[in-house]
């Protein structure tokens, strides 16, 4: 559950050349790998230029899953959790559906992680991988699904149809990675491994 708060009107910018760059962070608050951020820490995430108020609260994730409180402001992301983040490490995920407020709509080249701890502990391991017989131009959301079906994290493709995902907890467990074409940017795993499968375009790749 998330709300969502813009607090700015904002126009296109009059004349000059196109914009075709996506959006880049300059500055995030508290810095990411963080440690022993309070509970009820803002968390800032500045880019370099506008961002689309139509996407911008809908780019933004957590893991694991709680209530955020989203404001949004020109260039700016603060993300508030509604009561407290959890005790322990989470991550802010910011996935390509983030576009700037140029006319073009550029959109991330790829999704952001950024990990935090409200303890003294940040273990963060990080698997990476590739798609094979992608299409271009198509997005893919990828998730890392134990020997039990259970979904334990998520990410999507890169613009080269790469993949990067930082867990949280230690796996001892053999797990395999799903991915599904995703041409909406709306969640397409929906952690009935089965209906997933029949309904999408996916591959499979084990660990």
């Amino acid at each position: 559950i998330f709300i969502f708060n813009n607090c700015a009107s904002i126009g296109y910018p009059p004349g000059g050349e196109a914009d075709n760059s996506p959006p880049v962070i300059v500055n995030i608050s508290p810095p990411e790998n963080s440690i022993n951020i309070s509970d009820k820490q803002s968390i800032q995430i500045v880019f370099d230029e506008l961002l689309d108020p139509g996407f911008a609260h809908l780019a933004i994730k957590v893991e694991p899953l709680q209530n955020i409180k989203i404001k949004y402001s020109g260039n700016k992301i603060i993300v508030n959790p509604v009561t407290n983040w959890i005790d322990g490490s989470f991550k802010i995920i910011i996935t390509r559906i983030l576009s700037d407020y140029s006319l073009a709509r550029n959109t991330l080249l790829h999704p952001v992680e950024i990990l935090y701890s409200t303890s003294s502990d940040l273990y963060s391991k990080t698997y990476n991988g590739s798609i094979v017989n992608f299409e271009n131009g198509k997005y893919y959301e990828i998730a890392m699904i134990d020997n039990e079906g259970n979904i334990i994290s998520k990410t999507q493709s890169d613009y080269k149809n790469n993949f990067s995902m930082s867990l949280l907890n230690e796996i001892n467990n053999n797990c395999f990675f799903v991915a599904v074409e995703n041409t909406t940017f709306k969640n397409k795993i929906s952690g009935n491994l089965n209906d997933d499968i029949r309904k999408n375009r996916y591959a499979i790749s084990s660990k």
